[in-house]
């Protein structure tokens, strides 16, 4: 299979807004992502895979009345799942041959981001 490439991957999301008058409202959102099993390297190495077993996402957003300041709290990633974003094998560069029929490998891995949450103000001029 191609790398980064899933078999089956889905996005659903949803938001719902709430107005006060005068331009002031509150609004929800939240989304999940789903994505199966795909490869990271082009030998689809088990070993070498990213399996997102489903990323949500929140965030509530009070526009204040004028619509000039907007108060936001958000969470990414609030499942905490974590996989891997990349991966190299560079076991032939650092093993002797030994280590290698061994069975030995030197990976080098980046992971996706964990739970993140926040505050955002923002003013529009």
């Amino acid at each position: 299979r191609l790398i980064l490439t899933p078999k089956n991957a889905f996005t659903v999301g949803g938001s719902y807004r709430a107005d006060f008058g005068e331009g002031a409202s509150l609004t929800f959102r939240g989304d999940l992502l789903y994505k199966s099993t795909s490869y990271l390297d082009v030998s689809n190495d088990a070993a070498l895979t990213a399996r997102y077993g489903g990323v949500v996402n929140l965030s509530a957003t009070y526009v204040f009345p004028g619509e000039k300041w907007e108060l936001s709290l958000f969470g990414k990633n609030v499942t905490n799942v974590r996989t891997m974003a990349t991966a190299q094998d560079y076991s032939v560069f650092f093993l002797s041959g030994d280590q290698l029929a061994a069975g030995r490998r030197v990976i080098a891995t980046s992971y996706n981001r964990p739970a993140t949450y926040g505050v955002s103000l923002r003013w529009k001029y």
